[in-house]
């Protein structure tokens, strides 16, 4: 699972497999192991009620997406779960859930082998 953070944005985007976990477990997680042996956990939850989160607590990460968002996720059709969360400050906090497609431009050093297809290469 890829994460990205600009801002008061997060944005992760999910392999296959990843996504096969998520529907199976209702839950993705990763370790970012860093050289001086700390780490650092980021997590993709679904909810079991309609409930959207987004959370930082002792070095881990979580975002939480409602269930109907997740089910409707599920689907080949459907590319991200979008959704705006407010700060204390009443400004917005930016949560967004892709599935993670292939590039359109061959990357020899990254393997995308368990990406989606890209929806832009084809009709």
């Amino acid at each position: 699972m890829k994460l990205r953070i600009r801002d008061n944005s997060l944005r992760l985007r999910i392999t296959k497999t990843e996504l096969k976990t998520f529907a199976a477990e209702r839950e993705v997680v990763c370790t970012i192991n860093f050289p001086d042996g700390e780490k650092m956990e980021y997590s993709l939850i679904w909810s079991d009620d309609e409930t959207y989160d987004a959370c930082f607590d002792g070095g881990n990460i979580s975002a939480r997406v409602a269930n109907s968002a997740g089910e409707k996720w599920l689907d080949e059709l459907e590319v991200s779960i979008d959704h705006k969360l407010e700060l204390s400050d009443g400004s917005p906090f930016r949560l967004l859930v892709e599935k993670d497609f292939q590039c359109l431009s061959e990357r020899k050093e990254e393997d995308e082998s368990d990406m989606f297809i890209n929806p832009n290469t084809h009709c």
